[in-house]
């Protein structure tokens, strides 16, 4: 999980001008959100951010030193904004793997909903310039890491499998959630649904759960039943003489 202090830095040495500095960055920030939110990384200039912050070029200049590291920033504080909002969701259920597992999950789609920058870092148009940019993969391996962890203590509870491999299971749980959001912030209209986000969810779930022992609850009456259609007892084959002699 991405550390808050790589995005924001410490305070409590801070003496006034370094406290009115902070504030300043975190105003531009801000408008860079707006603005890389609104037009893309593309139509998005140093001089737009300024106006937006109401802050001279050069000071966004003296902050970031170009449009990319503006635009890595901006990213990364989404990123740390948007684990840290499913991981806040999560922690309702510290100690129980599978629902804790569910809700970060589950977490991701409701921050997505309410997060215009979200749709534009997962957007295709802008996805080769991520691809270079230095915070995206490295959040990306500490969520990763996250659900292993999860999954590793649902292992040691014996709620999740033993024979799992948890860095594949949370590789694995990622690439879903990552299809569905995708879907959800950068698709076309119609081919996110949640239902479906829902039962995915589900089947991974059941996939990665302990089984448990003896019969599957309901299935002795789903075979009782079956055993009624034909007769209480399976049709036996008949001998080639036997069927001769009928003819």
């Amino acid at each position: 999980m991405a550390d808050k202090q790589r995005s924001e830095p410490q305070t409590d040495a801070y003496g006034p001008r370094q406290l009115k500095s902070l504030a300043r960055r975190r105003q531009v920030l801000a408008a860079a959100n707006r603005c890389f939110s609104r037009h893309g990384f593309a139509k998005t200039s140093i001089q737009l951010v300024a106006t937006e912050a109401a802050v001279s070029k050069a000071l966004v200049f003296a902050f970031f030193g170009h449009k990319a590291a503006l635009y890595d920033a901006v990213i990364e504080q989404t990123l740390v904004t948007w684990t840290g909002f499913a991981e806040h969701e999560a922690a309702r259920f510290h100690g129980r793997p599978e629902r804790e597992l569910a809700s970060m999950f589950r977490g991701s789609f409701e921050f997505a909903a309410h997060s215009p920058m979200l749709r534009v870092l997962m957007s295709r148009r802008d996805r080769e310039l991520q691809e270079k940019l230095t915070s995206l993969p490295r959040i990306v391996r500490d969520w990763r890491r996250r659900f292993a962890d999860v999954v590793q203590r649902g292992i040691s509870q014996q709620v999740f499998r033993a024979d799992l491999d948890p860095q594949l299971t949370a590789l694995v749980i990622h690439d879903v959630q990552h299809l569905y959001l995708d879907q959800m912030v950068a698709g076309q209209k119609g081919d996110y649904d949640a239902d479906r986000m829902e039962m995915a969810l589900g089947l991974l779930l059941a996939g990665i759960r302990v089984v448990p022992k003896g019969p599957i609850p309901g299935e002795e009456r789903v075979a009782s039943a079956r055993r009624a259609r034909i007769g209480g007892s399976a049709p036996t084959a008949r001998s080639p003489a036997s069927t001769r002699r009928r003819r």
